[in-house]
């Protein structure tokens, strides 16, 4: 089974698919539709979180305490639904929902420990509260890298046992597994000020190393290990601009247009080989491209979700920077516009199929979740929201 997906900043280093999506529930009545001529493909999934009917989702008065369930959809039909909700130990956040071989794998918070279910089951827990900052799935084997969510601190684990700990650093969020050794990024924190990184490390997989930055590095927006060496965004104490620093060469990060300044750029790295790099140009100006430099910037948007270069194909989705501008997708220097009072709310919003685009969008105002193509809506019935989007055949 091949496994088309958009790769995106938070999950790109982390997800890994096989074959099989785990049906626990068929739920059939949700008074699905076609809206316009849309092709079925058959295979295309979403994730998102259904509400009762009566509930708005949006203001989320009781949040954490109705009864709401993650769900995904299968052309727009229910096929798996999991408890969510403070009593089931499962986040609605996004950020702590993964599908990942066809099963979902959540995190979640107590006062003092850190809980990993999948569908729905409680497979690890450790003493701590931390965010996943990158999570893969190996085999048998669930390796995360946290950050605390009480200040400074990290962990890597395997199946919730420790690997490797630093009470004052920070990881950046990517994680490679290789042969069973994990190897990531991150900075350290020392001495009387904790607001300025002492160092930015390295760990192999058995021990930790500081990398190897130009001498007038202020700080690291970001860093990732690929192609067997780091490859990081620098800001220079001499300069204004961002610069990719990747096998001993500074490239310089900016465009005749617009100035860097703002949001930190991002780095990713995705099954196809390349990197990527994505982030804010100014106050309203989005920008991507890859380890040659920047390729495109866009004028009016905030952010981008959703980043897809297979095949030397550029996707990605833009978030208008107004409130009363739609939000737009780009694909292969041409911009097409969403319709106005849709939002897309995970970061994999965004997918593409035998040559036709699928965008999760959730309504601002009254309606449900649909996912929208260039030749029409599927309406998916729900009282809710969509948060990942992708294919599989």
């Amino acid at each position: 089974m091949k496994v088309r997906l958009i790769f995106s900043i938070l999950f790109l280093s982390s997800l890994v698919f096989s074959c099989g999506l785990v049906e626990l529930a068929d739920f059939t009545d949700n008074n699905d539709k076609w809206i316009s001529q849309v092709p079925s493909i058959g295979h295309l999934y979403a994730i998102g979180v259904s509400y009762p009917e009566d509930y708005d989702w949006r203001s989320d008065p009781e949040k954490g305490e109705v009864a709401c369930s993650l769900v995904v959809l299968l052309d727009g039909r229910s096929i798996m639904r999991i408890a969510a909700g403070d009593k089931h130990q499962i986040s609605t956040d996004p950020d702590m929902i993964r599908m990942i071989g066809g099963n979902l794998y959540t995190d979640y918070s107590t006062f003092d420990r850190t809980i990993v279910k999948k569908n729905g089951v409680e497979i690890f827990s450790y003493l701590g509260r931390e965010s996943m900052s990158a999570f893969v799935v190996d085999g048998e084997d669930v390796y995360t890298l946290g950050n605390s969510r009480d200040g400074l601190g990290m962990s890597f684990r395997k199946n919730g046992n420790l690997i490797y700990k630093d009470s004052k650093a920070r990881a950046f969020p990517h994680l490679d597994i290789k042969d069973g050794l994990g190897r990531f990024c991150f900075e350290e924190y020392h001495g009387e000020s904790l607001k300025q990184p002492s160092n930015w490390c390295f760990f192999n997989g058995k021990s930790k190393s500081v990398i190897s930055l130009p001498n007038n590095t202020y700080s690291v927006d970001d860093a990732l290990f690929c192609h067997d060496q780091i490859v990081s965004i620098l800001r220079l104490k001499d300069s204004i601009f961002p610069y990719l620093y990747y096998n001993g060469d500074l490239l310089l990060l900016h465009t005749d247009q617009s100035t860097f300044w703002g949001p930190k750029m991002s780095l990713s790295y995705s099954l196809d080989g390349h990197i990527r790099l994505h982030g804010i140009l100014g106050s309203c100006t989005a920008a991507f491209g890859d380890e040659k430099g920047i390729n495109y910037s866009f004028h009016g948007y905030s952010n981008i979700l959703g980043i897809n270069l297979m095949s030397q194909i550029y996707l990605c989705y833009l978030s208008a920077y107004r409130k009363d501008q739609p939000d737009a997708i780009f694909l292969n220097g041409k911009i097409h516009l969403l319709p106005k009072g849709f939002r897309a709310m995970g970061q994999n919003p965004v997918s593409m199929w035998q040559g036709q685009m699928y965008v999760a969008l959730n309504p601002e105002g009254e309606g449900t979740p649909v996912i929208w193509t260039e030749k029409g809506m599927l309406e998916t019935g729900i009282n809710g929201c969509l948060y990942d989007l992708y294919v599989m055949d």
